[in-house]
């Protein structure tokens, strides 16, 4: 799985995609947090892993679904959409924040698709709950980030030579990709203005 910084850097993937006319209206520290959060949102799992002691155990379950990207997507929709309810433009904007903190959530999947899996089961649990199966892309973009599977060597177990140049990797990769986004964009919009 990518680490934090990579999927972090996802954000500047689905801005020019989905999120430019939400960061016109709504620009917001509180969204950019948000926005921060939904992309590395799967990852929550490992809070549930600690709490038995075990951070790894439940890493690319239910949280690593379509199902869960959904459920953020709908769940940080409503809480930024506006409140005021006679505001007659309210169900465009929620749809367009649906589709901006789902893509986000997705986003982190296919990431971690892509990427090296070294423990075994392998893959996500990208159909759940209608398959319980893993699934994982023959091709891997990333290198994996090691990680000890107790919770008292979690944490130093990433900082590591090895995860260290995984970091910069995901970095090369997506910055490049974050660069083809907002030029794909900007090309979109050029387009679209003229007469």
């Amino acid at each position: 799985m990518p680490s934090p910084v990579g999927h972090t850097l996802s954000v500047c993937i689905a801005l020019p995609i989905l999120g430019r006319g939400i960061w016109q209206k709504k620009a917001s520290p509180s969204l950019l947090l948000a926005s921060i959060f939904v992309a590395n949102s799967p990852d929550i799992d490992f809070l549930a892993g600690f709490l038995v002691g075990a951070p790894n155990q439940f890493h690319h379950q239910l949280t690593h679904s379509f199902f869960f990207a959904l459920i953020t997507g709908i769940l940080f929709a409503v809480l930024f959409s506006d409140k005021d309810k006679q505001q007659k433009n309210s169900t465009p904007q929620r749809t367009r924040l649906f589709l901006y903190f789902t893509f986000l959530a997705t986003l982190h999947l296919v990431l971690d698709l892509f990427c090296t899996d070294t423990t075994a089961p392998f893959g996500l649990m990208l159909l759940w709950p209608l398959s319980n199966e893993y699934l994982i892309s023959p091709i891997a973009l990333f290198s994996d980030i090691r990680r000890a599977s107790d919770t008292s060597s979690f944490i130093p177990s990433l900082f590591s030579l090895h995860n260290f140049l995984a970091v910069l990797q995901e970095v090369g990769i997506l910055t490049g990709l974050c660069l083809m986004s907002w030029w794909g964009e900007t090309r979109v919009r050029m387009y679209s203005s003229r007469p």
